[in-house]
């Protein structure tokens, strides 16, 4: 799992899509990205790997968020109908939990699709672990709607992370593994920027040694 949250900014003509890079697999973790572009699509997808970039390759031709959206939204039906045939029911809810944010880069415009269900993105938006905090997210992005993407709103994303990645053990704390950010404008090319924490984790001198009496 990892945790993707898209919003508005500047009264609805910018808007920030941004997701931790942490990947926990079994008993691995490891970094890696969830959120590719083409065609002037975003797809985001949180969720079992293999369901998720089985569906990228079947979707990245696609040039209408419209059309990406309805066909993930057939492969998942698809899917549940071979599984439930041929695989154990774990499978089938690796695929029904599996969710996708499907983004015109240039309108602002895309579907969230959680289950079998397509609906239009609203203000804010979360997939993945991060839906159990839906309420903290919302509060602290709320009042970024009017602003502008600056150095505020980054301060807004890693103090929202890091409260993230304390509580949930599934979103990447951004002290340890870098955070994606497309910023998106309307008519304009997407622009990625990669959060990372650059001091030295291992070094001493980032650490406070306090002696216990």
């Amino acid at each position: 799992m990892t945790t993707i949250i898209s919003f508005y900014l500047d009264n609805g003509n910018q808007m920030v899509v941004l997701g931790d890079t942490q990947h926990t697999y079994e008993h691995a973790t490891k970094e890696e990205s969830k959120i590719e572009q083409f065609n002037e699509i975003l797809f985001c997808g949180a969720g079992h790997d293999r369901i998720i970039w089985d569906f990228f390759l079947r979707t990245n031709t696609f040039r209408s968020f419209e059309r990406c959206s309805d066909k993930i939204i057939e492969l998942k039906k698809k899917k549940v109908e071979e599984y439930t045939k041929f695989s154990p029911a774990e499978m089938i809810t690796h695929i029904q939990n599996s969710e996708f944010l499907v983004i015109d880069t240039k309108k602002l415009m895309g579907n969230k699709i959680i289950y079998l269900e397509k609906n239009k993105i609203g203000n804010i938006e979360v997939l993945g672990t991060g839906i159990n905090h839906i309420t903290t997210i919302q509060e602290e992005i709320r009042r970024a709607y009017t602003s502008k993407f600056s150095d505020v709103v980054i301060i807004l994303i890693i103090s929202l992370l890091h409260e993230l990645g304390k509580m949930d053990p599934y979103t990447g704390h951004p002290a340890v593994f870098p955070i994606e950010i497309y910023l998106l404008e309307k008519d304009k090319e997407p622009i990625k920027y990669t959060l990372k924490f650059k001091a030295d984790l291992k070094s001493k001198d980032n650490y406070e040694v306090i002696k216990n009496d």
